[in-house]
């Protein structure tokens, strides 16, 4: 008897292990998700960020670059989930797709590089509860973009 209610208790967490598991792993891209609106642009000119949630291994963005009504930057973005490996995808910048691997990975933020990329070769975001600060950097150069929520 004792070990009927046993396993029946070691079933239910179980179940409830692996529900909180899965929940952690559908809301890990979450803080990056909706409009967003650089705040320390240079004189003249508006940067957006759009990011929506596609599947828990997909994720798609757009940021863009306004001069007055002029769009003068577009890229598109992708988080990815390649070999249960965690990529950025740009595109629209060169002519193919480049990829920026993960290299480290919190509860809100991550950090992705490829060495073989012009500039950037590293590519840092991170949410502080408020703003979203993305930094695209290599061994010479960082530029910050601070975003708050549209």
């Amino acid at each position: 008897m004792k070990s009927n209610t046993m396993n029946r208790f070691c079933f239910f967490l179980i179940i409830i292990l692996l529900s909180s598991c899965n929940k952690a792993q559908e809301t890990q891209f979450d803080w990056l998700l909706g409009p967003w609106e650089r705040v320390n642009d240079k004189e003249g000119s508006k940067t957006f960020e759009y990011w929506h949630k596609k599947s828990n291994t997909e994720y798609t963005g757009i940021g863009y670059t306004l001069k007055n009504t002029d769009t003068v930057f577009k890229e598109n973005l992708r988080l990815l989930k390649i070999n249960s490996i965690w990529n950025l995808e740009v595109t629209g910048v060169n002519d193919t797709p480049t990829f920026f691997k993960f290299t480290k990975q919190t509860a809100t933020g991550f950090s992705c590089e490829n060495k073989q990329n012009d500039f950037p070769k590293k590519i840092n975001y991170s949410f502080d509860g408020k703003n979203l600060n993305a930094i695209i950097a290599d061994d010479a150069t960082e530029i910050s973009f601070i975003f708050k929520r549209k």
